[in-house]
C-alpha cells in the first residue's frame, strides 16, 4: 500500500493541485494496515462512491481559472515534491508520507480520522473557517487595519521556534496537557469565555495604536503586550510549590482590566482550572521550557503578543464563534478518544524523533515567508470561493475524505 501510494503522489507532481491534495488526503490517513498490509475497507455500491472529479467541483474551478493556484503548484513542486534536499531523495513529500504511515501503523489515529469525517458530515467546524480566513487575510496584510501590512514575521517565528526550541518539551506539554482529566473542561470554559458578554465588551475596547490618555477602559498594542509579558514571566518563574502565589498575583494583575470581574465566572472558573493544572509537574516544567525559548526568539513577545493583540482587535474576526465550534466538538468525542489518539502521537513522535524532526523541518520550511506567501491566498480561495454546487473547495474536502474513510476508492 504505501509504495502504491508514494508511486501514486509521485506520478501526480505534474498533474493539477486538486489531484495533489486528494492523493495527500489517501496516503495520509487510509493507509492504516500494518507494513504494506492493506486495512479491511467497506465496500460500498459503487452508485454510494462518486469520483474525485465529481466531488471536487469547486476545487477543480478555481484551480483551473484562479490566480492563486499555478504560484502553489510551484511552492509543492519545488518545495515538496522535488528532491531539492540531499535530506530527502525521494522529496519532501515522500518523506512527510513516510511519516504520516508510520503514525498511523503505530497510533490509534483511526480515532481522529473518523472524528474527522464525523465533523465533516456537520456543521460543527464552520463557524471557524471566519477565524480562519480572518487570521490568514491578517497575516498576508490583506486587511485594512492594522495598515494593510504583511505579518509573516509570525509564521517565521514559529518556524524558528519549532527549530529551536525542544520538541521533547512540546511534545511532552500537548500529550501530559490532552491527557489531564480537567482539559475538556478547559474546552468547555474557552466556549463559555467566547460567548461572554463581558470578555465580547472587553475586546471593543482594544484599540490599534495609542490610546487617547482620556479614554476610558482602553487598552493598546504595547500595554496588552506588556501584560502578557508579565504573565508569562510569573509563570516561567513559578514552581509547582509556588503555583497558588503566582496565580493570586495574575488575578491581581488581570483585575485592573475594564470591565471584566475576575472573581466572577467563568473568569473565575478559568483562573481556578488554570491553576489546577500549572500545579502539575508533567505540565509546568515543558511549560517552563518553552516559554523561556519563546523569550530567546522573540524578545518581549512583540512578535507574537503582538500578533494575539491584533487578531482580538480586529472586528473581521470574532471570537463568538468558537463557541458553537468547541461545544460540537465536545459533544462528537464523548468518550476522548481524539484527544487519546492526539496524544498518542505527540507520544511516539517523542519517542521517534527523528520523525518529529522530519516534520519539523517541513513545516518550518513552508512557513518561511517566501513559502507561505504563495500559499495563503490559494488557502483563502479554499475556505471562501463557492462553486457551482455550493459548497467551498475545503467543504469539497471533507466530503472526500468521509468517502475515502469510508472504503470508496475514488
Amino acid at each position: 500500500m504505501t509504495k502504491r501510494y508514494l508511486s501514486l503522489f509521485i506520478a501526480m507532481k505534474s498533474r493539477t493541485p486538486q489531484l495533489l491534495i486528494a492523493t495527500l488526503v489517501a496516503a495520509s490517513f487510509l493507509d492504516c494496515g500494518a507494513g504494506d498490509a492493506t486495512a479491511p475497507a467497506v465496500q460500498l455500491p459503487a452508485k454510494n462512491c462518486p469520483s474525485v472529479p465529481q466531488i471536487l467541483v469547486t476545487l477543480n474551478q478555481i484551480s483551473d481559472g484562479g490566480v492563486n493556484f499555478p504560484a502553489l503548484s510551484v511552492v509543492i513542486d519545488r518545495e515538496l515534491v522535488q528532491p531539492a534536499n540531499p535530506s530527502y531523495p525521494s522529496g519532501r513529500l515522500a518523506a512527510l508520507i513516510g511519516v504520516f504511515l508510520d503514525i498511523a501503523k503505530n497510533t490509534p489515529i483511526e480515532n481522529v480520522v473518523s472524528t474527522l469525517t464525523t465533523i465533516g458530515d456537520s456543521p460543527a467546524y464552520k463557524p471557524l473557517l471566519p477565524l480562519l480566513e480572518g487570521a490568514l487575510r491578517y497575516i498576508a496584510g490583506l486587511l485594512a487595519a492594522p495598515n494593510n501590512i504583511t505579518h509573516y514575521n509570525v509564521t517565521t517565528l514559529i518556524g524558528t521556534m519549532l527549530r529551536g526550541c525542544d520538541g521533547r518539551d512540546l511534545l511532552a506539554l500537548v500529550s501530559n496537557i490532552l491527557r489531564a482529566p480537567n482539559f475538556r473542561q478547559l474546552l468547555t470554559l474557552i466556549a463559555d469565555l467566547t460567548a461572554d458578554a463581558t470578555f465580547n465588551q472587553l475586546l471593543d475596547n482594544f484599540q490599534f495604536g495609542n490610546c487617547d490618555p482620556a479614554a476610558a477602559g482602553c487598552i493598546g498594542r504595547d500595554g496588552f503586550i506588556a501584560l502578557l509579558s508579565s504573565i508569562f514571566s510569573y509563570i516561567q518563574s513559578s514552581t509547582t510549590d509556588t503555583v497558588a502565589s503566582t496565580f493570586a498575583t495574575i488575578r491581581s494583575v488581570l483585575s485592573s482590566l475594564p470591565i471584566i470581574d475576575i472573581t466572577k465566572p467563568p473568569w473565575s472558573d478559568l483562573m481556578a482550572l488554570g491553576e489546577n493544572l500549572l500545579a502539575q509537574a508533567s505540565i509546568l516544567t515543558p511549560l517552563k521550557s518553552l516559554l523561556a525559548c519563546h523569550q530567546t526568539k522573540d524578545t518581549g513577545g512583540a512578535i507574537l503578543f503582538g500578533a494575539i493583540f491584533d487578531l482580538l482587535a480586529l472586528d473581521e474576526i470574532k471570537f463568538k464563534d468558537v463557541t458553537g465550534a468547541v461545544n460540537a466538538f465536545v459533544a462528537l468525542d464523548p468518550d476522548g478518544k481524539i484527544l487519546g489518539a492526539v496524544a498518542a502521537i505527540a507520544d511516539y513522535l517523542r519517542q521517534n524523533l527523528d520523525k518529529y524532526a522530519i516534520l519539523v523541518d517541513i513545516v518550518a520550511t513552508i512557513l518561511e515567508q517566501s513559502r507561505i506567501s504563495a500559499i495563503i491566498p490559494a488557502l483563502i480561495d479554499l475556505i471562501t470561493i463557492r462553486g457551482p454546487d455550493g459548497k467551498t473547495a475545503f467543504e469539497e474536502l471533507m466530503t472526500l475524505l468521509k468517502y475515502l474513510s469510508k472504503g470508496c476508492a475514488t
